[in-house]
């Protein structure tokens, strides 16, 4: 290959490698500027993170009070029924654990080993 090769072959990659970055700094841009699962009244903000957002309403001081007794009453129901999940779970781990313990104990006797032909 003469010198004039190399050069062009070069010159492609390095168009490609530019087109591939302004391909990934918008795809980058995209992401960075959607709303990322945020609540409302919450934006993200390159420079300073994650920030309130000053340009809403002022009077939905009592909406966001309703907002936040029906949260409070969902999260206050959704912790009653992962506790009573994990009471349950609970009864059936011991439950199972308890004859566990019993096929242990029967097995602890001698005769019982004999029978089933487990040695000793």
């Amino acid at each position: 290959m003469d010198l004039v090769e190399i050069l062009n072959d070069n010159l492609e990659m390095i168009s490609f490698l530019n087109t591939l970055g302004d391909y990934l700094n918008e795809e980058d841009n995209n992401i960075n500027n959607e709303a990322n699962d945020l609540p409302d009244g919450f934006l993200y903000d390159e420079k300073n993170g994650i920030i309130q957002n000053k340009d809403e309403d002022e009077n939905d001081d009592s909406d966001e009070a309703e907002n936040d007794e029906e949260d409070n009453q969902t999260y206050s129901e959704s912790i009653k029924e992962i506790l009573d999940d994990g009471k349950e779970t609970l009864k059936s781990q011991k439950e199972e654990a308890d004859k566990y313990r019993r096929i242990a104990d029967y097995f602890k006797i001698d005769k019982n080993q004999k029978e089933f032909g487990i040695p000793r």
